[in-house]
Protein backbone atom coordinates (compact mmCIF):
# COMPACT_ATOMS: atom_id res chain seq x y z
CA UNK A 1 0.00 0.00 0.00
CA UNK A 2 1.33 3.49 0.67
CA UNK A 3 1.56 5.65 3.52
CA UNK A 4 -1.05 8.48 3.43
CA UNK A 5 -2.53 10.38 5.91
CA UNK A 6 -6.14 8.47 4.22
CA UNK A 7 -4.61 4.78 4.68
CA UNK A 8 -4.34 5.83 8.66
CA UNK A 9 -0.41 4.93 9.49
CA UNK A 10 -0.45 8.01 12.29
CA UNK A 11 -3.19 6.38 13.75
CA UNK A 12 -1.74 3.08 14.00
CA UNK A 13 1.72 4.59 15.87
CA UNK A 14 -0.86 7.04 17.60
CA UNK A 15 -2.42 3.92 19.09
CA UNK A 16 0.77 2.14 19.54
CA UNK A 17 2.09 4.92 21.88
CA UNK A 18 -0.95 4.45 24.16
CA UNK A 19 0.78 1.21 25.71
CA UNK A 20 2.99 1.58 28.61
CA UNK A 21 6.68 0.76 26.94
CA UNK A 22 6.53 -2.53 28.53
CA UNK A 23 3.64 -3.57 26.81
CA UNK A 24 5.28 -2.35 23.15
CA UNK A 25 8.49 -4.16 24.47
CA UNK A 26 6.09 -7.65 24.14
CA UNK A 27 5.82 -7.38 20.42
CA UNK A 28 6.88 -5.35 17.25
CA UNK A 29 5.14 -2.90 15.15
CA UNK A 30 6.32 -2.88 11.70
CA UNK A 31 4.29 -0.59 8.96
CA UNK A 32 5.27 -0.97 5.35
CA UNK A 33 4.08 0.96 2.35
CA UNK A 34 5.14 2.88 -0.52
CA UNK A 35 7.20 6.23 1.28
CA UNK A 36 7.60 8.64 -1.81
CA UNK A 37 4.48 10.56 -1.05
CA UNK A 38 3.50 13.27 1.06
CA UNK A 39 7.57 13.99 2.12
CA UNK A 40 6.42 16.13 5.33
CA UNK A 41 3.59 13.38 6.45
CA UNK A 42 6.51 10.64 6.01
CA UNK A 43 8.90 13.01 8.45
CA UNK A 44 6.05 13.03 10.66
CA UNK A 45 5.60 9.16 10.90
CA UNK A 46 9.18 8.80 11.11
CA UNK A 47 9.29 10.69 13.99
CA UNK A 48 6.39 8.77 15.67
CA UNK A 49 7.88 5.35 14.72
CA UNK A 50 11.12 6.41 16.91
CA UNK A 51 8.90 7.32 19.75
CA UNK A 52 6.83 4.26 19.21
CA UNK A 53 9.74 2.17 18.69
CA UNK A 54 8.09 0.99 15.81
CA UNK A 55 9.85 -0.12 12.16
CA UNK A 56 9.22 1.69 8.64
CA UNK A 57 9.81 -0.21 5.50
CA UNK A 58 9.13 1.39 2.60
CA UNK A 59 7.63 -0.86 -0.74
CA UNK A 60 8.54 -4.32 -0.96
CA UNK A 61 8.59 -6.64 -3.70
CA UNK A 62 6.10 -9.48 -3.72
CA UNK A 63 8.45 -11.87 -2.66
CA UNK A 64 9.03 -9.58 0.21
CA UNK A 65 4.94 -9.25 0.90
CA UNK A 66 4.66 -12.55 0.99
CA UNK A 67 7.74 -12.78 3.68
CA UNK A 68 6.17 -10.41 5.81
CA UNK A 69 3.18 -11.87 5.92
CA UNK A 70 4.36 -15.55 6.86
CA UNK A 71 5.78 -13.45 9.88
CA UNK A 72 2.99 -11.13 10.91
CA UNK A 73 0.82 -12.24 13.93
CA UNK A 74 -1.75 -9.58 12.94
CA UNK A 75 -2.36 -7.53 10.31
CA UNK A 76 -3.20 -3.62 11.12
CA UNK A 77 -5.39 -1.94 7.96
CA UNK A 78 -6.42 1.45 10.07
CA UNK A 79 -7.26 3.52 6.93
CA UNK A 80 -9.83 6.55 7.55
CA UNK A 81 -10.76 6.10 3.63
CA UNK A 82 -14.25 4.30 2.82
CA UNK A 83 -11.44 1.78 1.28
CA UNK A 84 -13.29 -0.88 -1.68
CA UNK A 85 -11.36 -4.13 -1.94
CA UNK A 86 -7.65 -3.72 -0.37
CA UNK A 87 -5.57 -5.78 -1.77
CA UNK A 88 -3.35 -6.29 1.69
CA UNK A 89 -6.33 -7.44 2.89
CA UNK A 90 -7.17 -10.38 0.27
CA UNK A 91 -3.56 -11.28 0.57
CA UNK A 92 -3.63 -11.67 4.20
CA UNK A 93 -7.01 -13.62 4.30
CA UNK A 94 -4.96 -15.84 1.06
CA UNK A 95 -2.39 -16.07 3.86
CA UNK A 96 -4.41 -16.66 6.35
CA UNK A 97 -3.10 -13.63 8.76
CA UNK A 98 -5.34 -12.50 11.60
CA UNK A 99 -6.63 -8.52 10.82
CA UNK A 100 -7.48 -5.78 12.86
CA UNK A 101 -9.39 -3.19 10.01
CA UNK A 102 -11.15 0.01 10.27
CA UNK A 103 -14.97 -0.61 10.41
CA UNK A 104 -16.00 0.71 7.32
CA UNK A 105 -16.45 -0.01 3.67
CA UNK A 106 -14.98 -2.83 1.65
CA UNK A 107 -12.61 -3.60 4.92
CA UNK A 108 -15.68 -4.75 6.98
CA UNK A 109 -17.03 -6.42 4.29
CA UNK A 110 -14.08 -8.42 3.53
CA UNK A 111 -13.22 -9.34 7.33
CA UNK A 112 -15.31 -11.30 9.23
CA UNK A 113 -15.39 -10.56 13.07
CA UNK A 114 -14.49 -13.89 14.73
CA UNK A 115 -13.45 -15.40 11.53
CA UNK A 116 -10.48 -13.88 10.29
CA UNK A 117 -10.31 -10.95 12.91
CA UNK A 118 -11.94 -8.24 14.13
CA UNK A 119 -12.93 -4.34 13.55
CA UNK A 120 -12.33 -1.37 15.13
CA UNK A 121 -14.27 2.03 14.87
CA UNK A 122 -12.76 4.27 11.86
CA UNK A 123 -10.22 6.70 13.24
CA UNK A 124 -10.26 5.91 16.45
CA UNK A 125 -6.99 6.11 18.04
CA UNK A 126 -8.25 4.81 21.36
CA UNK A 127 -10.69 1.75 19.83
CA UNK A 128 -7.97 0.87 17.46
CA UNK A 129 -5.38 0.70 21.20
CA UNK A 130 -8.29 -1.27 22.81
CA UNK A 131 -8.40 -3.90 20.30
CA UNK A 132 -4.51 -4.41 20.01
CA UNK A 133 -4.33 -4.50 23.90
CA UNK A 134 -6.65 -7.65 23.65
CA UNK A 135 -4.88 -9.79 20.45
CA UNK A 136 -1.49 -8.87 22.21
CA UNK A 137 -2.85 -10.23 25.99
CA UNK A 138 -5.84 -12.88 24.66
CA UNK A 139 -3.36 -14.87 22.22
CA UNK A 140 -6.15 -17.35 22.16
CA UNK A 141 -8.53 -15.02 20.15
CA UNK A 142 -6.00 -14.85 17.73
CA UNK A 143 -5.18 -18.39 17.55
CA UNK A 144 -9.14 -18.91 16.73
CA UNK A 145 -9.23 -17.40 14.13
CA UNK A 146 -9.12 -19.26 10.29
CA UNK A 147 -11.08 -22.60 12.10
CA UNK A 148 -12.97 -22.63 9.03
CA UNK A 149 -11.35 -21.83 6.03
CA UNK A 150 -13.28 -18.51 4.85
CA UNK A 151 -15.76 -19.20 1.81
CA UNK A 152 -15.32 -16.61 -0.93
CA UNK A 153 -18.13 -16.08 -3.13
CA UNK A 154 -18.87 -17.14 -6.60
CA UNK A 155 -19.19 -14.54 -8.85
CA UNK A 156 -23.20 -15.66 -9.92
CA UNK A 157 -23.60 -15.51 -5.39
CA UNK A 158 -21.78 -12.14 -5.53
CA UNK A 159 -24.22 -11.00 -8.31
CA UNK A 160 -27.17 -12.34 -6.64
CA UNK A 161 -26.45 -10.65 -3.33
CA UNK A 162 -26.20 -7.46 -5.04
CA UNK A 163 -29.39 -7.87 -7.00
CA UNK A 164 -31.51 -9.50 -3.50
CA UNK A 165 -29.84 -6.10 -1.80
CA UNK A 166 -31.22 -3.70 -4.96
CA UNK A 167 -34.18 -5.18 -4.76
CA UNK A 168 -34.88 -5.11 -1.13
CA UNK A 169 -34.25 -1.08 -1.28
CA UNK A 170 -36.42 -0.56 -4.26
CA UNK A 171 -38.87 -2.65 -2.35
CA UNK A 172 -38.35 -0.27 0.73
CA UNK A 173 -38.27 3.02 -1.31
CA UNK A 174 -41.90 1.91 -2.64
CA UNK A 175 -43.52 1.36 0.58
CA UNK A 176 -41.95 4.80 1.89
CA UNK A 177 -43.24 6.30 -1.17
Amino acid sequence: GTRTPLKGPHLLLEAWLAFPPVVRERVELVLAGFDHHEPDYQRTLAALAERAGARLFGRRSRAEVAELLAATDLLVVPSLWYENSPLVILEAIAARVPLLVSDQGGMAELVEPGATGFHFRQGDAADLARELERAIVEPARLAGLYARPPQPLSVAEHVARVEERYARLVAARSRSA
